[in-house]
C-alpha cells in the first residue's frame, strides 16, 4: 500500500504525473509497494527507456514485480518481438510470464508471426480467452478478427456473454457487415443494436458504417441528423468526415467566417484528411494571401498545409513556381521536388520535369505499386 503524497513524491523523481496514474487505475494506492514502484520505475525509464507518458497509460505495470518484467522483456526479444509495440502497450509486460508465453505460441501457431507485430496488445489476453471466441464461430472474413474481440475482453471492455448474445440476435444476422471484429471489440455492441431500428438508421444508413461505429459516438450521429448544419450542408456530413473529423468541430465550422467566406476549401475530403482549425489558420496567412491558387481543397487532403507555407519561402519555389502548381503539391512530395530540381538529371533536362510530369509520374508509380 502507498499513500498520494508518497506517490506523488516518487513520480516527481521519475518526472511522472501520479494524478494520471491514479485516476486511470487507483488500485495502485492499494496495491503498490514504494521500493517496488521505485525499481520498476527505475527499470523502465533508465533501462528500457519508456516514455514516462507510455507508463501513466498502464499504472498496473507499477504493482508487478521487477523480475517478472524482466523475464517478459527477456522471453520477447528472443522471439524478435518489435520492442516500439510493446513500449506503447505495457499491459504485456504486466502479464505473468508464463501466461505470455503460452498465448505467443498459441498465436504463432494457429495464426502467425507477424500477427503479433501487428496486435501487440493480444499478447498481453488469456490463451483461453482467445480459445473461447474462437468457439463462438463468429464468421470473420479474416479469423484474426477473433483475436481484436479476445483483446476487448481481455481488457474488460466487453465479455463473452455480451458477444454470444449479439451474433445470435436478429440485427447480427440483418446487418452483420455494421459487427466488425472492431466493433464487437469495443463494447458497442447495444448502441449498435439499438441504432438499427432508430428513424435516423432507417433515413441514412449510409453515415453509419462499421468505420463510423467504431471511430465515433453513436448517440452525437443521431443527435447530428437532427441538427441544422446537417439539414443545410449534408454533403460535408460523409461517414468518412464523421469517423475521422469531430462532429462538434464541423458544425462550429460551418458557422465560421471562414467557411462562409471559403466553402469551396472545406469539402467532405478535407474535412476527413485534415485538422479544421489548420484550414482556418492558413486561411489568414500571409502565404494563402499571396498565393491562393496553391490551397485547394484537394491540396489540403492530400499535402501539408505547413509544408506548402513553407515551401513558398524556398529558394526552389522561386526560382521554379512553375513546377509547384496545386495538382502537383497534391500528388507529390513537396521535397521530392525540391531535391529533384538540384540533380544533374533536372539541369541536363529540364524539358522534361515539366508541372504535369511530376504530378502524373507520381501518380503512375503509385497505381504500379498498388496492383
Amino acid at each position: 500500500m502507498i499513500d498520494k503524497y508518497t506517490l506523488k513524491m516518487l513520480c516527481e523523481k521519475y518526472k511522472l504525473n501520479s494524478e494520471k496514474l491514479v485516476n486511470k487505475n487507483n488500485n495502485i494506492l492499494n496495491y503498490g509497494d514504494y521500493q517496488n514502484i521505485d525499481q520498476t520505475l527505475d527499470y523502465l525509464i533508465n533501462t528500457l527507456h519508456i516514455d514516462p507518458n507510455n507508463i501513466e497509460k498502464c499504472p498496473s505495470i507499477l504493482c508487478k514485480s521487477v523480475n517478472t518484467i524482466q523475464q517478459n522483456v527477456i522471453f520477447l526479444n528472443n522471439q524478435g518481438v518489435v520492442f516500439d509495440n510493446i513500449e506503447s502497450c505495457l499491459h504485456v509486460l504486466s502479464t505473468e510470464p508464463n501466461e505470455l508465453m503460452e498465448t505467443y505460441n498459441y498465436v504463432k501457431f494457429n495464426y502467425n508471426e507477424d500477427i503479433i507485430n501487428k496486435i501487440t496488445s493480444i499478447l498481453s489476453v488469456s490463451k483461453n480467452i482467445i480459445i473461447d471466441v474462437e468457439k463462438l464461430n463468429i464468421p470473420f472474413t479474416n479469423k484474426v478478427g477473433n483475436l481484436s474481440v479476445a483483446v476487448g475482453i481481455g481488457w474488460e471492455f466487453t465479455n463473452i456473454e455480451e458477444i454470444r448474445q449479439v451474433i445470435h440476435s436478429p440485427e447480427f444476422k440483418e446487418h452483420p457487415e455494421l459487427f466488425t471484429s472492431t466493433t464487437l471489440a469495443h463494447a458497442k455492441i447495444k448502441e449498435i443494436r439499438e441504432m438499427i431500428h432508430s428513424s435516423e438508421f432507417k433515413e441514412h444508413p449510409e453515415l453509419f458504417t462499421s468505420t463510423t461505429l467504431a471511430r465515433t459516438n453513436i448517440e452525437d450521429v443521431r443527435q447530428m441528423i437532427h441538427s441544422s448544419e446537417f439539414k443545410e450542408h449534408p454533403e460535408l456530413f460523409t461517414s468518412d468526415t464523421l469517423a475521422k473529423s469531430n462532429i462538434e468541430e464541423i458544425r462550429k465550422m460551418i458557422h465560421s467566417s471562414e467557411f462562409k467566406e471559403y466553402p469551396e476549401l472545406f469539402t467532405s475530403t478535407t474535412l476527413a484528411c485534415t485538422h479544421i482549425e489548420d484550414v482556418r489558420q492558413m486561411i489568414h496567412s500571409s502565404e494563402f494571401k499571396e498565393h491562393p491558387e496553391l490551397f485547394t481543397s484537394t491540396t489540403l487532403a492530400k499535402s501539408n498545409i505547413e509544408e506548402i507555407r513553407k515551401m513558398i519561402h524556398s529558394s526552389e519555389f522561386k526560382e521554379y513556381p512553375e513546377l509547384f502548381t496545386s495538382t502537383t503539391l497534391a500528388c507529390t512530395h513537396i521535397e521530392d521536388v525540391r531535391k529533384m530540381i538540384h540533380s544533374l538529371e533536372f539541369k541536363e533536362h529540364p524539358e522534361l520535369f515539366t508541372s504535369t510530369t511530376l504530378a502524373y509520374a507520381r501518380r503512375d508509380t503509385t497505381n504500379d505499386s498498388q496492383s
